[in-house]
């Protein structure tokens, strides 16, 4: 007898699947695989995706756990583990996790869980288990820890065996500098840079006396406060036209700068890499654990590199305002501006800086855990055992930090590579990057299968 699938999403996975379900199906047998949908087991929301826009700022832990924090069934040690999650977060002033479903969290509290009866992701699939089914999670971006933290509380906390297979998509498995509040004055003034650049203006440029000290004043007076409001009023705006392109661009925005406000009732909070440092309860310090490792859950991780300014603007460009303006965009790639200089070399001063000062980890302390500096050292010198250059990045999580590390057991299906997705081009099939990411989400499925 086939046994039963059912395919979730998790965040931006569900675009890339669009139109592509029937073909994921077919691996599977049709009559053996649905995709998930959260109206069957929460009474809301007809999506595939488990994890929907409103409810991505909510703290991992609890949309994942939700109710099952008071589950009283538990061995000894998954008790154990789940006290210690419940003690760390009220730590965090996140006392009650079912004020998450009544308040808001996020960029102005626009996130609050939406299921009835606080249930958490861990108990719909826990739902669709009992009806026969084994869930495969399939996640982008922070989608992929939120199919990695309910594949831990799956293995290790609840023990009900529901979950087969995860597969992360650009994922920061161990975290992403744009979650790390020690980064956000560096990151802050390496945009600024960046947006100089643009116009020829470099902090370093030697022909305009004077230039370096006007983006000096320029960083001294922006600060992320000033950022993040001009993203929501340009929001807001878009909101006002009813433009769903730009409304995406700029939700995208607030989403990408989210995890620099230091909120500690926010999603982004737990992706700081230093969580790993402290012997903690938090999600990113439990997963990555040597004692929590998978080791029955099939899992595979697909990695983003395309770190090209030009690219990742082109992109954003043919999503949210056409087609029509990409010939033109080509086109102004090339053109000489002021100070004789090109728009490609005021982007290729763009991208280095980006690489240097966004992605880079500003770490303090001095006493830090190895597997911290090894993800450091692979950002800053690549991996060549998986083929990713220096300082290879997706523009919103260093390359390295996608890895997902062997386990020495047969249920580890590898890293897989796109050297053609940043971290807009990988969520859609609309762009090449996004057709590879399919093609490789295939190909672990199709591995799925076999086991």
């Amino acid at each position: 007898m086939h046994e039963k699938i059912m395919i979730w999403t998790i965040n931006a996975a569900e675009e890339i699947l669009e139109n592509k379900k029937f073909k994921i199906r077919n691996i599977f047998k049709l009559k053996n695989c649905d995709f998930g949908n959260r109206r069957a087991y929460t009474g809301n929301l007809n999506t595939n995706n488990l994890m929907p826009d409103e409810e991505y700022f909510v703290p991992i832990p609890v949309k994942c756990i939700g109710s099952k924090f008071e589950e009283k069934n538990l061995d000894r040690d998954g008790k154990k583990i789940l006290d210690g999650i419940k003690k760390y977060y009220k730590k965090l002033d996140m006392k009650e996790y079912q004020r998450f479903w009544s308040e808001g969290c996020g960029p102005k509290n626009r996130s609050k869980m939406l299921t009835e009866n606080f249930i958490g992701y861990y108990e719909i699939l826990e739902k669709a288990g009992n009806e026969g089914y084994k869930n495969i999670l399939i996640g982008y971006s922070q989608g992929g820890l939120v199919a990695r933290y309910l594949a831990f509380l799956d293995e290790y906390i609840f023990k009900k065996n529901v979950i087969k297979g995860i597969i992360t998509i650009s994922s920061p498995n161990f975290g992403s500098p744009l979650a790390n509040y020690d980064n956000n004055e560096n990151i802050i003034n390496g945009l600024i840079e960046i947006i100089w650049s643009f116009f020829s203006f470099y902090k370093k440029y030697n022909n305009i006396n004077g230039f370096a000290d006007i983006i000096n004043w320029t960083e001294d007076k922006i600060n992320f406060e000033h950022i993040t409001e001009i993203l929501e009023r340009m929001l807001n705006g878009a909101i006002a036209i009813n433009s769903k392109e730009l409304i995406k661009f700029f939700t995208s925005a607030i989403k990408w700068l989210g995890g620099l406000s230091g909120d500690k009732n926010n999603a982004f909070y737990d992706l700081n890499i230093l969580n790993m440092n402290a012997n903690n309860y938090s999600a990113l310090s439990l997963i990555n654990k040597n004692e929590y490792r998978l080791n029955n859950i099939l899992y595979g991780s697909i990695i983003s590199t395309d770190n090209r300014i030009d690219s990742v603007l082109i992109s954003l460009l043919k999503e949210n305002l056409g087609l029509i303006l990409i010939p033109f965009a080509k086109c102004f790639l090339k053109i000489k501006i002021i100070l004789n200089k090109s728009i490609l070399q005021n982007f290729n001063k763009a991208s280095k800086t980006y690489k240097k000062r966004i992605m880079k980890e500003q770490i303090k302390k001095s006493n830090i855990k190895q597997i911290i500096k090894d993800k450091i050292y692979d950002y800053n010198n690549g991996n060549n055992q998986l083929n990713i250059s220096q300082q290879a990045h997706d523009f919103v999580i260093p390359s390295s930090y996608q890895i997902l590390l062997d386990n020495d057991k047969n249920n580890f299906l590898g890293n897989k590579i796109n050297k053609y997705a940043n971290h807009n081009s990988g969520k859609s099939c609309g762009f090449k990057g996004g057709r590879i990411n399919f093609k490789y989400i295939k190909r672990f499925l199709i591995e799925m299968k076999k086991k």
